[in-house]
């Protein structure tokens, strides 16, 4: 556009010159034949305007079509596919060549928009994962990333846009990005590829929890091993009972019917055994939601109106499916009345809620016997109740861990235990 606007003054200069010598030698002759000032007056009056008329609609009709592919240059230079232009000549070379921009208008429009969509669809993916995921430009900033990062970094990942990757806590080593911080260094994995954004090239920075992956895949182990078992169990233990069944009809012997009911009585136990562990491997569907904290803790504390239970709330608010998380809350405050009853202990029972880290933080306290074996705590159908199944801390352990979060049961002090639960913000 400046290179249009410098022929423009060249032009303009060349024609006001041309001027200045047509009007001298034109007024020279008439007041070589008239010596009336009048008359030159007139003449100069009459002769300007046409002129220059004449001279603007010559230096529009010259320039327009370059200064409008000019903008169509500046358009596609800046990625602005919204320009469009009028061609001023409908043959020769000026129309030809305004023709030709426009079809290459047309084509940057189609690969723009192309462009656009995939960096839609990239975005989509993104936000789909549980991974916290950098995407960086050439100069190492930040541009794009997930609700994943925003829980890695504590805050909204858009704070940190275009900050680089050395503020937001990495150190380059020799060619590769690494932790700064030593204990995340230990627990993460850092994976780094090339991605295409917009026809400019990006770093795509994944982190992996090596803790999660590991846990995973011994998740995917077990479901595995309970899937092949379950299966052969429950085809072998079938005909058993069903022949136990059918000889116990013929038999008159009393001894050879009770040998036979017992067989029966154990296969239906081990067959409900190996239903009830093979559905501990089942996805749990949450329908989360934003969930007041106070009204959710005084329908568990109703459950026991008679128990003394200390209720502590600093958050208003959280999102996570209520129903699964109220019944988690009513098991661990099930376990902590039990543990008082069990040592004969009256019953202080507190259940709290606050922020902490960018995630809440629940707990629920008791006073009781303790905890023995912390080691078979979340281990299916361990229980130390004569009457237990030793499922419900369990499946408490899966509803939390389906939330992304955290379920552990510590000793306190001697007599106390406590249950905390720690769900990260996915909102």
């Amino acid at each position: 556009m400046n290179r249009v606007r410098s022929q423009e003054q060249l032009f303009g200069l060349v024609l006001f010159g041309n001027y200045l010598l047509l009007m001298s030698l034109l007024l020279w002759n008439i007041w070589q034949h008239s010596h009336n000032v009048l008359h030159i007056v007139t003449v100069w009056m009459l002769v300007s305007p046409a002129y220059f008329s004449i001279v603007l609609y010559l230096k529009m009709r010259f320039f327009s079509p370059y200064r409008a592919m000019q903008t169509m240059m500046d358009a596609i230079r800046f990625s602005d596919t919204g320009i469009r232009t009028v061609a001023e000549y409908k043959e020769g070379v000026a129309a030809q060549l305004h023709s030709e921009l426009t079809q290459t208008m047309k084509l940057f429009e189609v690969w723009h928009t192309e462009q656009n969509q995939h960096a839609l669809l990239v975005n989509e993916l993104l936000q789909a994962l549980n991974n916290p995921i950098f995407i960086i430009d050439e100069d190492f900033k930040l541009t794009m990333g997930n609700s994943a990062l925003s829980g890695f970094l504590k805050c909204d990942w858009r704070l940190k846009k275009y900050e680089h990757l050395t503020a937001l806590g990495f150190i380059k080593n020799k060619e590769h990005w690494c932790f700064r911080d030593e204990a995340i260094a230990a627990s993460h994995q850092l994976r780094c590829s090339e991605i295409n954004l917009n026809g400019v090239k990006h770093q795509l920075l994944l982190i992996s929890n090596i803790q999660s992956e590991l846990k995973e895949s011994q998740n995917e182990a077990w479901r595995q091993l309970v899937k092949v078992l379950s299966h052969e169990i429950k085809n072998s233990l079938t005909p058993i009972k069903s022949i136990a069944q059918t000889l116990a009809q013929f038999s008159s012997d009393q001894e050879q019917q009770k040998m036979l009911a017992v067989i029966v009585e154990r296969s239906q136990h081990l067959q409900q055994f190996v239903s009830n562990y093979a559905s501990l491997e089942k996805s749990i569907m949450l329908k989360t939601a934003k969930v007041e904290i106070a009204p959710l803790f005084l329908r568990v504390r109703q459950l026991h109106p008679e128990q003394n239970i200390e209720l502590v709330i600093n958050v208003e608010q959280w999102q996570f499916d209520p129903i699964l998380i109220e019944q988690v809350l009513i098991n661990l405050l099930k376990n902590a009345l039990e543990s008082c009853s069990a040592g004969g202990i009256v019953a202080n029972i507190k259940i709290s809620a606050q922020k902490e880290g960018g995630s809440l933080l629940m707990k629920v306290e008791d006073n009781g016997i303790g905890i023995t074996q912390v080691d078979n705590l979340f281990v299916p159908f361990y229980t130390t109740k004569a009457d237990g199944q030793g499922i419900g801390l369990v499946w408490c352990k899966k509803v939390v861990e389906q939330h992304q979060g955290t379920l552990t049961l510590t000793a306190q002090q001697e007599c106390s235990a406590v249950a905390q639960i720690i769900l990260p913000d996915t909102h």
